[in-house]
């Protein structure tokens, strides 16, 4: 191959993988390096290409060959080192971004890559990631992914406050960056207060301008699913308290005020879900229709709408029902709860994103504990009471906390 024409399949292979077509990309740079296979530019393409393919050992092939080569290229070290992160391999990536620095000590992205290589390292990396990313910023001020890296230290240090400054300020700069946009989504929906619906609603749509930013941020859409079924799963506990109350208060021969609060187990959570609806545009609402009814969220669904059946039945129906109505309601709502943050958790870790456990482990001992006492002295109680209906719904929701914790502490311990 003549070298212009090696400069052509170069030129169209990146802009084949500007484009998103990694797999378009690797095909045409592969019958480049058939023919040039020490081609430096080619092969460290087709590390690109292969790393977006999440085919990390073919890349790690190409980016060692490109070092071998010209060990002191910077951008050769650079690559290589952005692959061994990707493989988890970080002293190794962290020396190679180290080497890429001594070189070219005033690149902003040499830079920015020891930032993300040391951050890969956890805890012990961050005071120096900090320092590389303040290096990048210093060096570039006027570029958003410098501030982007600066503000997931900051974010991964704890500073919270700090790091939706730096993305804030990426925005200032360049209005539609994705990485900027996904994080502030992420801050509002994984990491802010979880009973906070209008931070959801506005983490949702910055996930949403993500997406519409770069539609190849899929972890964006999964951030977005988790965000709005978060949303749900809280809306579910407005429907599990006053069913509970009322409950008790129909048991202690108040069917009156049981009544009224079976209204407002009804009514509260469709007022919340509207009021939040209403603060999402029309494609968001579109979206979070289909997860509503998506698979996995139709057991949750299902379980809803049986709550939902028995809080009517305990308002209008015989006196005599109301408490079993309502406990039966409480319970559907509790496992409709438990149903939707299990599926909101599941979604982020299958989508490979690093999200705080929810619930955390403490809570889930605490549930796990409590339920287990309260169902060995209700479920006796409920026998040798000949099946008081205190006794049953009580020990119905301690035997559902009890057993979902303990299967989702079981199963955190497996990942």
């Amino acid at each position: 191959m003549t070298t212009d024409g090696s400069a052509h399949q170069l030129a169209m292979a990146n802009a084949l993988l500007d484009r998103g077509d990694a797999q378009a990309a690797s095909e045409r740079l592969a019958a480049l390096l058939a023919d040039e296979p020490d081609h430096v530019s080619a092969l460290l393409v087709m590390a690109r290409a292969q790393m977006t393919l999440k085919n990390h050992d073919k890349a790690l092939v190409a980016a060692g060959r490109a070092v071998e080569i010209g060990p002191d290229s910077s951008y050769s070290l650079y690559v290589l080192s952005a692959v061994l992160t990707a493989l988890r391999r970080h002293p190794e990536a962290i020396t190679l971004a180290q080497r890429a620095v001594a070189l070219e000590p005033h690149n902003p992205d040499r830079q920015d890559r020891l930032a993300w290589a040391l951050m890969g390292a956890g805890t012990p990396g961050l005071p120096g990631a900090e320092s590389a990313a303040r290096a990048a910023v210093a060096l570039a001020p006027t570029e958003a992914e410098y501030r982007v890296t600066y503000g997931e230290v900051a974010l991964r240090s704890g500073n919270k406050d700090l790091a939706r400054s730096a993305f804030h300020d990426a925005l200032a700069l360049e209005p539609d960056n994705a990485d900027a946009l996904h994080a502030l989504g992420v801050l509002d929906v994984a990491l802010g207060n979880e009973w906070n619906l209008a931070r959801i609603a506005r983490g949702a749509e910055g996930l949403a301008s993500a997406l519409r930013a770069d539609p190849r941020q899929q972890n964006s859409r999964a951030m977005l699913e988790v965000g709005l079924r978060r949303f749900l799963s809280r809306t579910g506990v407005l429907l599990v308290i006053p069913a509970y109350i009322g409950f008790r208060f129909a048991h202690d021969g108040y069917p009156t005020v049981a009544r009224w609060l079976a209204v407002a187990a009804v009514v509260l959570p469709v007022l919340t879900a509207g009021w939040f609806v209403l603060r999402l545009s029309r494609p968001l609402r579109a979206y979070l229709k289909m997860i509503v009814t998506s698979t996995g969220q139709r057991r949750a669904l299902v379980l809803a709408g049986l709550a939902a059946v028995l809080l009517i039945a305990a308002a209008t129906g015989p006196g005599a029902l109301v408490q079993w109505f309502l406990g039966g309601a409480a319970l559907a709502g509790l496992l409709t709860r438990l149903a939707t943050v299990t599926e909101s958790n599941a979604r982020a870790r299958a989508a490979g994103l690093v999200v705080p456990d929810y619930p955390s482990k403490l809570i889930l001992v605490i549930a796990l504990v409590a339920g287990t006492a309260m169902a060995l002295l209700c479920v006796p109680a409920a026998v040798l009471t000949g099946g008081d209906p205190g006794f049953v719904v009580a020990a119905a929701l301690a035997v559902g906390a009890a057993g979902w914790s303990g299967y989702v502490l079981v199963k955190r311990r497996r990942r």
